[in-house]
C-alpha cells in the first residue's frame, strides 16, 4: 500500500512539474514574442519617421489637393450650352485642363506616399499587438522585462520629464510596507484631489455586471483633473486595456501595485520611475458616459495579485 501511495505521489509530482514547466515555457515564448514585436514596432516607427520627414511638403500638397478635388467634384456646371464667346470657351477648356492636371498630380502624390501610408498601418497594427500581449502578461503578473520598456526619454534637452518623474530609480524611494503595517501607517495618497466616491470597494455597480470594478473604488473627479501617483514606484503599464480605458500600473518595491484607470492622457511612459504625488496624466474634460456628470477614475491596489481596499491605505481623502 505504501508503495502505491508513493508511486501516485511521484506521478503527481511529475505531472505538476510538467505543468509548471509548460507554463514557464509558454510565458517565455510569449515574452520572446513580445520582444520580437517590440523590435519590429521600433524599426517600423524609425522608418516612418524617416519617410515622414522626407515627404512633409508632399503630404501638405496631398491634403490641399484632395480638398480642392472634392470641392471641384461637388460643384454645379454653370456653363451655358449656347452663345459662348471665345473667351468663355477658352476659360472652360482651361478649367477642364486644371481639373485633369490636378487629378493626375494627386494620383502621383498618392503613389509616392503609399509607402508611408502602408507603414502607418503597420505601425498601428504592431502597436495594437504589442499592447495586447504586454497587457496580458502584466495583468497576469509576468515581468515583461526589457520588452516592456520603450525608448528612453529625457535624452532630448527639449523634452523635459514632469516633476517627480525619472528615467531611473531615485535613492530616496521608499519600499511599500507590509500590508498589516500599511493599514496602520496609511501610506497611500489619493490619486486625485477632492475626489468623490462613486462606488466603494466591493460595492455593486449596476453598470458592471461582471464586477470588474468591484476590486477597487470608483472616484468622480473634476473635468481635466490631474491624476497623481499614490506611492513611488516603477511604471509597469501605461496604455489602453479592455474596458478599463487608459490604464496605469505602478509596481512598488517591497510589495503591492497600484492600478488607476480612466485617464484621458498620460504624462508618463512604461519604464519611468515616479515619486509619490508625481503626475500620471489628466482626466477628460467631460464625462465619458451619460450616466455621470463627472469623469470617473478607477483606483485599485493589489498585494500578490489580490485586491485590497485602497481607501483603507489612504492617509488623506483630500490629497492636500
Amino acid at each position: 500500500m505504501g508503495r502505491i501511495v508513493a508511486l501516485f505521489s511521484g506521478l503527481a509530482l511529475v505531472v505538476l512539474s510538467s505543468f509548471a514547466a509548460a507554463q514557464d515555457g509558454e510565458e517565455e515564448q510569449r515574452a520572446r514574442a513580445l520582444l520580437g514585436l517590440t523590435t519590429q514596432l521600433r524599426e517600423a516607427q524609425r522608418q516612418e519617421a524617416v519617410i515622414n520627414a522626407q515627404t512633409t511638403q508632399l503630404q501638405h500638397y496631398r491634403a490641399n489637393a484632395m480638398t480642392l478635388a472634392s470641392k471641384l467634384s461637388q460643384r454645379e456646371e454653370v456653363w451655358p450650352t449656347t452663345g459662348l464667346s471665345r473667351e468663355d470657351l477658352q476659360a472652360r477648356a482651361l478649367a477642364r485642363y486644371v481639373e485633369r492636371d490636378l487629378a493626375l498630380n494627386l494620383d502621383a502624390a498618392l503613389g509616392q506616399l503609399a509607402p508611408l501610408d502602408a507603414l502607418r498601418i503597420r505601425v498601428h497594427s504592431l502597436n495594437d499587438a504589442v499592447e495586447s500581449l504586454r497587457s496580458a502578461l502584466v495583468m497576469e503578473g509576468v515581468d515583461t522585462g526589457q520588452a516592456a520598456e520603450r525608448t528612453p526619454r529625457g535624452t532630448d534637452p527639449i523634452i523635459a520629464l514632469p516633476e517627480g518623474v525619472y528615467t531611473q530609480r531615485q535613492s530616496d524611494f521608499r519600499a511599500f510596507p507590509d500590508i498589516d503595517l500599511a493599514q496602520d501607517l496609511k501610506p497611500l495618497l489619493l490619486p486625485v484631489k477632492q475626489g468623490d466616491i462613486r462606488y466603494g470597494f466591493g460595492e455593486e455597480d449596476p453598470n458592471d455586471p461582471a464586477r470588474v470594478y468591484a476590486k477597487g473604488v470608483q472616484l468622480l473627479t473634476s473635468p481635466g483633473a490631474t491624476v497623481y501617483a499614490p506611492f513611488e514606484g516603477k511604471i509597469a503599464y501605461a496604455a489602453p486595456y479592455r474596458s478599463f480605458g487608459n490604464l496605469v500600473v505602478i509596481e512598488h518595491e517591497g510589495e503591492g501595485a497600484t492600478l488607476v484607470a480612466g485617464l484621458h492622457s498620460f504624462a508618463i511612459s512604461v519604464g519611468d520611475w515616479v515619486r509619490q504625488g508625481a503626475p500620471l496624466g489628466l482626466m477628460a474634460t467631460q464625462a465619458a458616459t451619460e450616466t455621470s456628470s463627472a469623469p470617473r477614475l478607477y483606483f485599485e491596489f493589489r498585494v500578490n495579485q489580490q485586491s485590497v481596499d485602497p481607501l483603507a491605505l489612504v492617509g488623506s481623502m483630500t490629497n492636500e
